[in-house]
């Protein structure tokens, strides 16, 4: 019954759980921000391009192979950095300063910029210099958990975790 609609569904599985860890590198480095009392938009910002930037180029397109949930943890590593380096820059006074005369919307923007090209430059060099493939990296780090867990012991040992974890209220 659902065969003919697959390809209308399958873009529309695309445009959600295919967009997963852009939307995280986003709203982890918000609500991180917010947590940290800074202006939360310009991090976010920074977070979304990096993560992108970490994305291995497609020609003429959006590469969409590390978006989605195999992107995940790439996106919490640039959401957490994005967000600690512009604190840090803040914290630091490394900054453009604009007068007190300059709306507070325009002096956010300027005092953003150092601690923007670091976090994009950084990320660039890793990506693109040095070659790194850090959503790659990532996947070979937890593919043996992918292969241990992928057997009726450990399938029965989780089952046994949500249980006795269940049973006292967690």
């Amino acid at each position: 019954f659902v065969a003919p609609f697959s390809n209308q569904l399958n873009e529309m599985v695309s445009y959600t759980f295919g967009l997963l860890g852009l939307v995280s590198a986003f709203t982890i480095s918000y609500r991180l921000s917010q947590n940290l009392e800074l202006e939360p938009l310009l991090p976010s910002l920074y977070s979304v391009l990096g993560f992108l930037i970490l994305s291995p180029p497609v020609e003429g397109g959006v590469p969409m192979g590390f978006l989605g949930g195999t992107g995940l943890f790439a996106a919490i590593v640039v959401g957490f950095f994005s967000v600690l380096a512009v604190k840090y820059f803040y914290d630091h006074k490394i900054t453009i300063k604009m007068p007190k005369e300059v709306p507070a919307g325009i002096g956010n923007m300027f005092a953003s910029i150092l601690p923007g090209l670091f976090i994009l430059g950084l990320v660039w060099v890793v990506r693109m210099i040095l070659n790194f493939d850090l959503n790659l990296f990532i996947l070979n780090l937890l593919q043996p958990l992918v292969v241990v867990g992928d057997s009726v012991w450990a399938l029965n040992i989780e089952a046994l975790i949500n249980r006795l974890a269940w049973s006292v209220g967690i």
